[in-house]
């Protein structure tokens, strides 16, 4: 029994610096939670959860490490609409048009852009439905198959009570089913029920 246990001792002993030399020979760990992008993915999902304070602060800690970070801006100015600060959402969205280099950026900023607007309507800009409609063209131009511009140009015709136009957006996000299907159909049936 005593040489089970000593064999068993220096087993884990042989084991535990068989691991410490493995460890020193690969790179060292380096945490990705305080970047840019960790703090906008954090305030995109905070902005999902309708946590506006909570995901202004995230898109604010955001630009302060990267200051040319296009979706945080993006997602602060989107935040100002809701909250029905109009030109601070305005200033924010400049910046992100500035600095948005990707594609991915460039259609993000389009598409809150359009939320921003449906946000305030009338009273951001009475021609809202002529900047959604401009934004939603920039954004398919770019990505075609984004269900996403679709669903919120949908939207947007709803709020302007063109349902024919509604309709036809929400059943193209059901046709490319890339995301926002089941909020697409809940729309469409909305303006079913609208309509009779």
């Amino acid at each position: 029994m005593l040489l089970k246990k000593a064999w068993a001792v220096s087993l884990a002993s042989a084991a535990a610096a068989f691991l410490f030399s493995c460890a020193s020979a690969t790179a060292p760990f380096t945490p990705r939670l305080n970047t840019a992008e960790h703090h906008t993915s954090n305030g995109m999902k905070l902005l999902k959860l309708g946590k506006l304070d909570a995901a202004l602060q995230e898109f604010f800690i955001s630009t302060k490490l990267n200051p040319g970070f296009s979706s945080a801006y993006a997602g602060a100015g989107l935040i100002h609409g809701f909250k029905g600060n109009f030109d601070r959402g305005a200033s924010s969205f400049a910046r992100a048009f500035d600095y948005a280099a990707t594609d991915e950026e460039k259609v993000l900023s389009r598409i809150f852009l359009m939320r921003f607007y449906i946000v305030g309507r009338e009273k951001f800009d009475t021609h809202w439905l002529a900047y959604v409609e401009h934004h939603f063209n920039e954004a398919i131009s770019i990505a075609p198959n984004s269900s996403e511009p679709y669903f919120y140009m949908g939207l947007a015709y709803k709020m302007s009570s063109d349902f024919r136009r509604a309709s036809e957006q929400f059943i193209k996000v059901i046709e490319l089913d890339r995301g926002y299907v089941k909020e697409a159909e809940a729309e469409y049936e909305i303006i079913g029920k609208i309509k009779k």
